[in-house]
This record gives C-alpha cells, sequence and structure tokens, in this order.
C-alpha cells in the first residue's frame, strides 16, 4: 500500500516551488574597505533584493572573492552607493564585498529575499565560466 502521508519533496525542477510566493528572509550589515559578508539562505532562493544603504559601490558576486578570479576576472556586479539590485536566481549562498578604493568608509547593504521550500543540500555549487571563472 502507499504511503500517502509522505509527499515527494520539492527540488530545484519543481517549477511549482518556483511559481509560488516565496517565504520572506530579511537581514543586512555593515562592510568596511576591504572586506566581505557572504549571506547564507536556509533554502534555496526564488529571487534576491538588495540594496546599498552607503557612500561606497558594493560587489555583488556568487563565490567568495577569495578566489582570485572574481575580483581579477570581472565575475561580480558593481552596485552603486545608493542602488538595488533585483536577481531571479536559485541559489544558496551570496557574497558582498567592499572594493579596495583607498578610502576608508563603512558600506551598510540590506537584502529581502525570496525563499522556495528547497532544502539548500539539494543545489549545486555555482561555478564555472561568469562565476568563477
Amino acid at each position: 500500500m502507499p504511503d500517502l502521508y509522505n509527499s515527494a519533496r520539492p527540488a530545484l525542477g519543481s517549477v511549482s516551488s518556483y511559481q509560488v510566493s516565496g517565504y520572506p528572509f530579511v537581514t543586512g550589515s555593515s562592510l568596511t574597505t576591504n572586506s566581505q559578508s557572504a549571506i547564507y539562505f536556509p533554502t534555496v532562493t526564488k529571487r534576491i533584493i538588495i540594496a546599498s544603504r552607503c557612500g561606497t559601490p558594493l560587489q555583488i558576486h556568487f563565490a567568495p572573492k577569495e578566489n582570485n578570479n572574481i575580483i581579477n576576472g570581472n565575475h561580480y556586479f558593481t552596485l552603486p552607493s545608493s542602488g538595488t539590485l533585483d536577481l531571479n536566481v536559485k541559489c544558496k549562498e551570496i557574497y558582498i564585498s567592499s572594493p579596495i578604493n583607498g578610502v576608508v568608509s563603512t558600506g551598510r547593504f540590506e537584502i529581502v529575499a525570496e525563499l522556495t521550500h528547497i532544502a539548500k543540500v539539494e543545489m549545486y555549487p555555482l561555478t564555472g565560466s561568469g562565476i568563477s571563472i
């Protein structure tokens, strides 16, 4: 007899997981010159909105900047000092860094994300061309 109480878990290819509204995740932090903040989401994202609330641009990337290819290969998006970035992406983490610009400053950002019910262990690592090489 089939187990009627255990339904299939959502997975990366579950279209319905991306069609319904996600549940909210809100955070924020401050950065100093040449620092990085990693945001780890509890589940796979559907959408991420990042707002810069500082006097310096921020770099948004999907791999840590310790990988020299991130900055040297321009695998990041520069968010203006008081701009907003709206990303319709699935990921389990994102990195925000303050560029080396010779000026000591503090950058503050805020994030709101729509999360799916897809477990983050289901998400593959984001690597490759345009991400880390």
